[in-house]
């Protein structure tokens, strides 16, 4: 089928996949490192230290295991929701101001970020996630391109181009984001956009992103070092449980055995008798 056949939302679609990829792309490679250091958790409504890795920025900084965050940034930390906003704003360089509170004694801790390096990244597996995402692109716009008259390869292919951006955006992604024109900021939402409804209609809300999470060491490898969640001893019958940068992902079988069948069979040369791969990825609840 040629060019002039396919419709011309699915060229604005794939645009905005290719582009929010490559916006992926400069992050990891010139964005921020990610923060690592401090093990905290949310008690109360606010996020307190648990643990402070020796010899650490957070160390160095005055942090002890016991603190209480006020806020960051003059932003209130309640949530893990409000960690990741002040993570999507990381930059290079750019000093965080932490008001902590020890006792009945408040002051003020800072923290300026490096710039990422090739050990910071390999030490957190950027290079599976990277791998997963391009692979998930390139198969799922194949699928579209091949057999975009096929509702069942539409779907499909939308589905693997969406699962590309499943583990979320690196650290410090909103900077860059901003200093784009307001027509690619716009194009960009699109794969975002996909997503929540991806997550909506799986009953699922995706797994666990690759960075860093206030409870992370840098004694420790990424989360996936960790092993499987509570909850994973618990998955239902007929599921596997795998481990991946972002966390344990359960690996089901259902609806999604069915979609995948229909996705495979939408590759060129293959048959839905072939396509017997009952399996696919959905977040373990915490």
């Amino acid at each position: 089928m040629d060019s002039a056949r396919r419709p011309w939302w699915m060229h604005t679609l794939a645009a905005s996949f290719v582009g929010l990829h490559l916006l992926i792309l400069y992050i990891v490679f010139r964005g921020p490192s990610d923060l690592i250091g401090l093990e905290s958790g949310f008690e109360n409504g606010s996020m307190v230290v648990r643990a402070v890795t020796p010899d650490t920025k957070f160390s160095r900084a005055g942090f002890r295991a016991g603190d209480r965050v006020l806020g960051i940034d003059g932003k209130v930390i309640r949530s893990v929701n409000d960690w990741r906003a002040i993570q999507a704003n990381v930059e290079t360089g750019k000093p965080i101001y932490w008001d902590l509170l020890r006792g009945s004694e408040s002051f003020r801790a800072e923290i300026i970020p490096d710039g990422a390096t090739l050990e910071n990244r390999l030490a957190h597996r950027y290079d599976l996630y990277l791998s997963l995402a391009l692979c998930c692109l390139l198969l799922g716009l194949l699928i579209g391109y091949q057999r975009p008259g096929d509702p069942i390869a539409r779907i499909g292919a939308w589905f693997i181009v969406t699962a590309s951006i499943a583990f979320g955006l690196p650290n410090g992604w909103a900077p860059p984001w901003r200093q784009l024109p307001l027509a690619a900021q716009l194009l960009l939402w699109l794969p975002q956009t996909s997503r929540y409804v991806m997550r909506r209609a799986s009953g699922s809300v995706g797994p666990r992103d690759p960075r860093p999470q206030p409870n992370s060491s840098s004694r420790c490898r990424p989360p996936s070092c960790r092993g499987p969640s509570p909850a994973s001893r618990h998955a239902p019958r007929g599921s596997q449980n795998r481990t991946l940068p972002g966390g344990t992902v359960r690996l089901c079988r259902g609806w999604h055995t069915r979609l995948c069948a229909w996705t495979a069979s939408a590759l060129p040369g293959r048959s839905r008798a072939a396509s017997t791969r009952p399996w696919s990825a959905s977040r373990c609840p915490a």
